[in-house]
């Protein structure tokens, strides 16, 4: 098998967020583009619309960490930063979501839901097996994935996109540069309507302990080698103005994978 060496783009940009619509990952319906601002302030802004969430609770805070920047963080139940979405079922059937956080202890944390009433819509976090989590409540359909390689107390970037047939998921450790990505023949089946009010920092199943520093979702579908070469450059999301440095080409990664000669990835 084939290890590529990789020189992503860790660090934090020195840089302003915005949207940059050629990324990779801005294919299909963009939904919400979030990254916290102002240390301390506990505040967080949709770079899409330029709004800015509502805080919800008494306990939400924010911060500065030293690798991923200011911060969001809640601390307890029914505590988030709240927003005006998309309300309804994706109409492609096709979603994506990301995220950069620190998980500080080993126990469900919550980043993302694209619904408040807990009965309906898609939920995005990191469950206690250190394992990426998305959910869909009202049919109990969930999926974990790269439980084994996640460890508390370091920041990762993490994707997981899927459509009707598919679910892929990827994850940088931004220390390391280490990559992992994972692939498979199924998906969540969605139900209901979500009503579209987004949460950062809670979902149907646990609320956030941890820091977040960037989410995203979209009504897209990303296959493994988009989301390996997106986990090359994890900011650039965000933060379009980052230069992504020396990067393996996605001809390669497609290659590889085609081959069936693909593992997994860290800095050479």
């Amino acid at each position: 098998m084939t290890q590529l060496s990789l020189r992503p783009s860790l660090a934090l940009p020195n840089s302003a967020p915005g949207w940059n619509p050629n990324h990779i990952a801005s294919g299909g319906t963009p939904r919400f583009s979030g990254v916290s601002i102002i240390p301390g302030s506990a505040g967080f802004l949709n770079v899409l619309n330029g709004q800015r969430g509502v805080r919800t609770g008494t306990t939400p805070s924010g911060g500065y960490d030293g690798v991923i920047g200011s911060y969001f963080s809640t601390g307890g139940s029914g505590q988030y930063s709240a927003f005006a979405g998309f309300a309804g079922v994706e109409p492609t059937g096709q979603y994506t979501f990301a995220a950069i956080t620190r998980q500080l202890t080993n126990s469900n944390s919550a980043i993302f839901s694209n619904d408040s009433s807990g009965t309906n819509g898609i939920s995005f976090g990191v469950s206690s097996g250190n394992t990426w989590l998305v959910q869909c409540t009202n049919n109990s359909s969930f999926k974990t994935i790269l439980g084994a390689n996640r460890q508390v107390g370091v920041p990762y970037f993490g994707c997981i996109s899927f459509n009707g047939t598919t679910t892929n998921a990827v994850q940088t450790n931004l220390i390391t540069g280490q990559i992992h990505s994972t692939t498979t023949a199924s998906a969540i089946t969605v139900a209901g309507s979500p009503n579209g009010t987004y949460q950062v920092g809670a979902g149907f199943t646990h609320d956030n302990n941890s820091p977040i520093a960037a989410v995203m979702f979209s009504g897209n579908y990303m296959s493994q080698a988009e989301l390996i070469y997106w986990a090359q450059a994890p900011w650039s999301y965000w933060y379009p103005d980052e230069a992504t440095g020396d990067e393996v080409g996605l001809a390669q990664i497609i290659a590889a994978l085609k081959a069936g000669n693909l593992m997994t990835m860290g800095v050479g």
